[in-house]
């Protein structure tokens, strides 16, 4: 163990070192002597700002002033020559930008601050001293303490401001001369720090009892003293305790306590006695029949002791464990007065070995047994079964209700009674079993043959479960095993049936022409059946002669009573046409080709004449009636009738023009007696000659114009000359304007429009007020202006417009004017 004047000795000495109210830290450099640094030095001008700096490093962030964990800003000296410090503001600057006022117009009728210092604390207000203010004193405006918690390292700026211009003043002593800040002759900022008082509040020794097996947690009980200092434990040689939180040999053991918030370390120690646990011998076993109290106190040596009693996890008293009365497990923890304990337990049993349970019913479905001897644990005891004071011949079997009781007795004459209600039930009654026929095809719900509301039901066939009872269509018996609650059962059987379903085939769709009928009874078969034949739900009135387009069901019934289904998609197509009957009147040097007559894409065609084919149809010359009849795809057929009527021809052309103006092409038509081979066109001049049999012609000029058309024709040659006006309609049209209208409700002039012989292509009106403003527009030519604007009426006056359009056949033109308004 280490003395106690060995253990106090490191925190008197740091005490020692630490002694006063604080110390100065050197920083930097010898011009840094005393944690000072100075300032530089120079002019000031009068009616001019000076600054002058300390560089300051090695600092870091200012504590407020006091603290014992850091630098903190001690004061701040300034020494100024100056003959009217009355006109001086001086300013103290932080590298961060804090700034406080040391000293502002003060020191009339004196001069210079000399040694002027402004300390962390003590001083009073500068404003209540006199030049040249020696001495500590207050700032004027802010504190030291303004910069706390700022990084002091960087650039400190005393600003000087004077604000006595050159030529404006004198003093006592003269005309004012510029001042001068020495920064070198004591000048300077100054950091410090506050020293702790001395190590005052040691750790408390400590002292504890282990018990056999049992350990300590040294560490724990400083922890519980001061949890926020550290602490270091050693045993006797001063080895490091590897868990001292879990000490287990008795001895002496030292205790380093160090306290973070004063830097200080006390040694202290632990003492650690050895205890000794109380013996309270083996656990035991306690057996004796019901209605005994059993003192258990008395089976330990507990004189002495503090004890706890438990019975069966559950604390009861002492006084409950001297009368146990009951049976279960007790234990008992005695404690010495060391604090060491030792555990016992007693297993307490007042059955004598004769302990059947509660008592027990039983429910037996009409017609079982159920053994008795199943419902109790009566190894090794003698029992006895009675039912009303009788003796019960077979308690293995027994099916009669009644209470029945059972007396067990244990080899030490301990005996237990328990009682058996059994109840007899009737069975569900499902009734007697059923034979059910249904259509292939079809399904039947099993389910609904009995009543089982209440029951538990399931369904087998052939030995395996019934999926789906309720919709079953598969031939075969059914087996049903309904069982109540408490697990009486009942059984009925189903047989199913599958008579045969009439088959119809596949549906069907079948076409035919338009006029035609279609007899459906043979398209499924009828034999020995009931049928219906019906059309969107309405019977069809004779199904041998249908016409009308749809679908047809048919619905067959057999003598079972099972039905098939079966459709008929009825298509009606209609007969080709090849086209409206002609007619051609032939010369006698013509003929007429049939099979261009008509348009046959898809058809086949024949040619009769008097029901007779035609041998060519592509010449026919001869008169008369010739019929052509068509067949489509589907085989339905059309005709039409083409006349020829024989004519005696002259052989002559002649031709119609379209011309209108000069601006659009004139469009000729030659016709003919005969077959036209060719043309020659002339048109005097006026225009490109054309070979085409119907040219298109586009005009160079106006005025009558000459045609001359040569016309070949099949018959011979025809020449024809006539004469065309052409008409230039670039002239024809124009656009009036009306110069005024009385919008005056009179249905007379009401409306200020336009009119032109002609529809305009392109039209824009715009009506201005007489300060330009827009009151009217339209491009609609004929939305004529009833004189308003914005829904409302405008004044009587002129109106200037301007209208922009271009009619046929001429370029875009644009005209300005007025139009007088007057209601």
């Amino acid at each position: 163990m280490i003395p106690r004047s060995r253990m106090r000795a490191w925190s008197y000495a740091r005490s020692f070192l630490l002694t006063g109210l604080c110390w100065l830290l050197v920083m930097g450099s010898e011009l840094h002597a005393q944690g000072s640094f100075p300032f530089t030095s120079g002019p000031i001008p009068q009616c001019d700002t000076s600054a002058f700096t300390a560089n300051v490093s090695g600092v870091g962030v200012l504590e407020p002033g006091g603290s014992w964990f850091g630098l903190y800003l001690e004061s701040i000296e300034i020494n100024i020559t100056s003959d009217h410090p009355e006109t001086l503001e001086i300013l103290l600057t932080s590298p961060q930008g804090t700034t406080i006022v040391l000293s502002a117009f003060n020191g009339a009728g004196g001069q210079n601050y000399t040694s002027t210092l402004f300390p962390w604390y003590g001083g009073s207000n500068i404003t209540s001293g006199s030049a040249p203010f020696s001495g500590s004193w207050w700032p004027q405006n802010g504190s030291l303490g303004s910069f706390d918690y700022e990084n002091a390292n960087g650039t400190w700026t005393v600003t000087v401001i004077d604000t006595a211009c050159a030529n404006g003043g004198g003093g006592p002593n003269g005309t004012w001369t510029p001042g001068w800040f020495d920064g070198g002759g004591g000048s300077g900022i100054a950091f410090g720090v506050s020293a702790p008082p001395p190590c005052m509040n040691p750790a408390p020794d400590g002292f504890g009892v282990v018990c056999p097996g049992g350990t300590v947690d040294i560490l724990g009980y400083y922890l519980g003293w001061d949890p926020s200092w550290t602490y270091e434990v050693f045993d006797g040689n001063y080895i490091p305790v590897a868990d001292p939180t879990a000490v287990s040999q008795p001895g002496f053991y030292n205790v380093e306590a160090y306290d973070p918030w004063d830097g200080c370390l006390y040694y202290v120690y632990y003492d650690l006695q050895g205890g000794a646990a109380p013996n309270l011998g083996p656990d035991q076993l306690v057996n004796d029949c019901g209605g005994a109290q059993t003192n258990l106190t008395a089976l330990f040596p507990l004189a002495g002791l503090t004890t706890s009693w438990t019975f069966n996890g559950s604390a009861i008293p002492s006084a409950t464990a001297a009368s146990a009365s009951q049976s279960g497990t007790y234990t008992v923890v005695a404690t010495n007065a060391g604090g060491c304990s030792d555990t016992a337990e007693v297993v307490l049993d007042l059955s004598g070995g004769a302990t059947l349970g509660p008592d027990q019913n039983v429910q037996l479905c009409q017609g079982n047994t159920t053994d008795l001897t199943t419902l109790f644990a009566t190894g090794g005891l003698t029992t006895a079964w009675t039912l009303g004071g009788a003796p019960v011949a077979d308690p293995t079997a027994v099916g009669v209700p009644g209470q029945y009781m059972l007396v067990a007795t244990s080899l030490n004459l301990c005996s237990d009674t328990a009682l058996v209600d059994v109840a007899v039930s009737l069975p569900p009654a499902l009734g007697p079993d059923q034979q059910v026929s249904i259509c292939a095809g079809g399904s039947e719900d099993l389910t609904a043959f009995f009543g089982t509301a209440g029951l538990a039901t399931s369904w087998a066939s052939g030995g395996m479960p019934v999926p789906d009872p309720a919709a079953v269509f598969q031939a075969g018996t059914y087996q049903l095993v309904a069982t109540d609650g408490i697990g009486c059962s009942d059984t009925a059987l189903i047989t199913l049936d599958l008579d045969t379903v009439p088959a119809l085939g596949p549906d069907q769709s079948v076409a035919i022409c338009s006029g035609e009928v279609l007899d459906l009874t043979p398209l499924f078969p009828s034999a020995g059946l009931f049928t219906e034949w019906t059309q969107g739900g309405a019977p069809v009135a004779d199904p041998t002669s249908v016409s009308f387009p749809g679908g047809y069901q048919y619905v067959a019934v057999n003598g079972a009573g099972c039905s098939d289904t079966a459709s008929v998609m009825l298509s009606v197509n209609m007969n080709p046409s090849p086209g409206a009957d002609a007619s051609f009147a032939l010369c006698p040097w013509q003929t007429v080709d049939l099979t261009t007559v008509y348009s046959l894409q898809g058809l086949t065609a024949t040619y009769a004449l008097d029901g007779l084919p035609v041998a060519d149809p592509t010449q026919v010359a001869d008169s008369g009636n010739y019929v052509v009849t068509v067949t489509d795809v589907n085989g339905c057929t059309g005709s039409a009738t083409v006349e020829v009527v024989q004519v005696d021809c002259l052989c002559e052309a002649d031709f119609t023009v379209d011309a209108r103006c000069l601006q659009e092409p004139a469009y000729f038509t030659l016709v003919a007696d005969s077959a036209i081979l060719g043309a020659q066109w002339d048109f005097g001049g006026a225009a490109t000659p054309a070979w085409a049999v119907d040219p298109v012609v586009q005009f160079e000029r106006e005025g009558m114009v000459e045609v001359t058309v040569i016309a070949e024709l099949s018959c011979g040659v025809d020449t024809l000359v006539r004469m065309v006006p052409i008409t230039d309609c670039s002239d024809s049209c124009s656009l009036f304007i009306p110069s005024a209208f009385t919008p005056d409700g009179d249905a007379v002039n009401d409306r200020w429009g336009w009119t032109s012989e002609c529809v305009p292509e392109d039209f824009q009106v715009e009506v201005f007020d007489r300060w330009g403003e827009l009151v009217f527009s339209a491009r609609d030519p004929y939305h004529p202006w009833d004189g308003s604007s914005n829904g409302g009426p405008l004044r009587d006056g002129t109106y200037p417009y301007r209208i922009r359009y271009r009619l046929p056949y001429q370029d875009t033109r644009e005209v300005t004017g007025t139009v007088t308004l007057v209601r």
